[in-house]
């Protein structure tokens, strides 16, 4: 289980290295109003 905690440790998909952080892009935080639709959206695509 050490062997696969310090595997993850190396995963630049979890823990990026310089040159992947500068093609990364961050979205914003949206709005309570768009989490609203949001939600609402969502919901009526999986029958809530």
């Amino acid at each position: 289980k050490d062997e696969e905690t310090a595997a993850l440790a190396e995963d630049p998909l979890i823990f990026p290295d310089d040159a992947m952080r500068e093609r990364l892009a961050i979205a914003r935080d949206i709005t309570a109003e768009e989490r609203t639709d949001f939600t609402k959206k969502w919901n009526a695509i999986v029958g809530l």
